[in-house]
């Protein structure tokens, strides 16, 4: 379950980095924004993004305390 919690982070990074940022593209389009306008603020969230994803793989119990709170058998 660790594992599948740390690729989901990692691969909404894809979704919002370039080259082929297809949520960032696709937000950018319908609002008719340039991509270079929104790829700016959008680097400002990646910085908190990294940290918490580096905070999961360091650090399981912050992302597996709710499935240990509900079903505590589950994850033994």
């Amino acid at each position: 379950m660790h594992f599948a919690i740390i690729g989901i982070v990692a691969l909404a990074f894809g979704l919002v980095t370039p080259p082929y940022g297809l949520c960032l593209m696709i937000s950018c389009a319908v609002a008719k924004v340039p991509l270079k306008f929104a790829l700016k603020d959008t680097m400002i969230m990646l910085v908190p993004m990294l940290l918490m994803l580096a905070a999961i793989i360091v650090w399981p119990e912050i992302p597996l305390f709710l499935p240990r709170l509900i079903s505590p058998d589950f994850l033994k």
